[in-house]
């Protein structure tokens, strides 16, 4: 056990919101080398071991929120040290589930130059956790993230039409938009 660890049990006893620093996926909270969880996944059975459960927070670019939701037994170290060796190997319930999948339904503009750099609105559904967007095969980053839009800027492309694919942070994609986009 990690000295580290102590901090989360001074914000359990205070019963405070804890935004979320990580997903909550596999390689954040187990070590798969070293077979062992990760301090993630300690602090992640720390807060539900004393009555947080996860959910979105109102801000989608901050992740999730740990909320105190049930009476939780008295949060102190050494019960705290018993039940994360209690749950080496078996962590799986503390995956998020996975982000539902991102849907296009325009690019505006929808036409640029060959060159790239214009500034582009996706506008669609789910696309709160969207981090990438691919133009064809190549992927740039997604800015300014609402649940209904995302923005980004173009890459170079020779011209004609391409299709725009969107890609969330726990790797779920969108539908591949065909000719979303024209390189003029």
């Amino acid at each position: 056990m990690l000295v580290n660890d102590a901090w989360l049990l001074a914000g359990v006893h205070s019963g405070v919101e804890f935004f979320l620093a990580s997903r909550r996926t596999e390689r954040n909270i187990w070590d798969a080398n070293n077979k062992r969880l990760r301090v993630f996944g300690r602090e992640l059975i720390g807060m539900t071991s004393f009555g947080f459960t996860f959910k979105d927070s109102q801000w989608p670019q901050l992740g999730e929120v740990a909320v105190r939701t049930g009476k939780a037994q008295t949060p102190d170290f050494l019960t705290y040290q018993k039940e994360v060796m209690a749950r080496q190997g078996k962590w799986r319930d503390l995956l998020a589930p996975p982000s539902a999948q991102p849907v296009i339904t325009a690019l505006t503009p929808a036409k640029g130059p060959a060159a790239g750099k214009t500034k582009v609105t996706i506008t669609g559904k789910n696309m709160a956790r969207v981090i990438k967007v691919g133009f064809e095969n190549t992927v740039v980053p997604a800015t300014d993230n609402t649940a209904t839009s995302v923005q980004t800027t173009t890459p170079r492309h020779g011209a004609g039409p391409v299709y725009v694919t969107l890609f969330n942070d726990d790797g779920v994609a969108s539908e591949p938009r065909l000719k979303a986009f024209t390189y003029i």
